[in-house]
């Protein structure tokens, strides 16, 4: 545990080796493929994102949409729980549960983005969990991390203009960034803990291997919204999917 702490603190990010069992991994993801029906028949943006091609890139609030789904059971996964209690020196709320699908060959790319910047819990203390379905790396678009620079705080964000991810930073702050650049090698059952304040995106999945993730957002129960700034990304987010 200590361990685990001192890279999450330190790095911003921590990887979590064989989390999950094959059996569970390959039940996630049928309940993926399951949901994907339904939600391209159902529901659009910001719920869904669709690539060129029709498939499903990202799904957003499955906690609200499929609150009975399979995918719950993630969010108790005892393992995970302890380890976010001890980074978030609380108990934990459940924020979201996400697919990140990045298909082959048409994945689309995240922009370099903080996720508290949407999020905007004040103290930041919230954390995503990212849980590969697939082996991720560099050649099928698999996170690129900005090691350490949770430290930095909440950069200025822009429109990104990008399906799924609403805001960036800009491109020249990103540029001027001494951090290191780091891109996890996952196998399925593995799983990323990050900090809401790390910088990370991706690049486009242009493999032959699509590249799933479910991800699983959670705050510090004690923790709360700053209302004003969250009220302010929603109304930005409106004016983004009307570039759609």
């Amino acid at each position: 545990m200590k361990k685990i702490l001192n890279d999450f603190n330190r790095k911003g990010f921590v990887v979590l080796k064989n989390i999950f069992s094959k059996s569970e991994i390959k039940k996630f993801d049928d309940e993926t493929l399951r949901l994907e029906n339904v939600l391209k028949a159902k529901y659009k943006p910001p719920y869904i994102n669709l690539t060129k091609e029709g498939k499903l890139n990202t799904a957003h609030n499955l906690n609200k949409i499929f609150p009975k789904s399979s995918l719950m059971t993630i969010s108790k996964n005892k393992k995970i729980n302890n380890i976010v209690k001890k980074i978030l020196k609380d108990d934990l709320e459940l924020r979201n549960i996400e697919i990140f699908a990045k298909p082959k060959i048409s994945g689309m790319r995240a922009p370099f983005h903080q996720d508290n910047y949407f999020w905007c819990v004040k103290d930041s203390k919230a954390v995503n969990i990212w849980i590969s379905i697939n082996k991720a790396d560099k050649k099928n678009g698999g996170i690129i991390y900005l090691e350490g620079s949770h430290e930095l705080g909440i950069l200025k964000h822009i429109r990104s203009k990008t399906k799924g991810t609403s805001l960036r930073i800009k491109d020249s702050i990103i540029k001027n960034l001494k951090f290191k650049r780091v891109t996890p090698i996952l196998n399925p059952g593995d799983c990323i803990i990050h900090d809401c304040a790390v910088i990370h995106g991706s690049k486009k999945n242009l493999s032959n291997k699509s590249r799933k993730g479910i991800v699983i957002s959670f705050k510090a129960k004690k923790s709360k919204y700053d209302n004003t700034r969250l009220n302010h990304y929603r109304k930005n987010l409106k004016k983004s999917l009307q570039n759609y």
